[in-house]
């Protein structure tokens, strides 16, 4: 009987071990879809920093506008 379970453990020890195997290769590979992801998060930040610095400008040349205007 001891035996019977000293097998069942082993068994499950080979199968943990190949999880775990199988784990440690997935995280080795470089996160392609992260990497993708982030450079389009970015990319969007810097169009959204340039659409925000150009309507100040335009906002400051109305603003001079108006003030030439009165």
């Amino acid at each position: 009987m001891k035996l019977n379970k000293l097998k069942e453990q082993v068994a499950n020890a080979e199968t943990t071990k190949a999880q775990a195997l199988v784990q440690l290769e997935r995280a080795k590979k470089p996160p392609r879809k992260s990497h993708t992801n982030s450079k389009t998060v970015n990319e969007s930040k810097d169009c959204a920093i340039k659409a925000t610095e150009d309507a100040r400008k335009r906002l400051s040349r109305l603003k001079n506008r108006i003030l030439v205007f009165f």
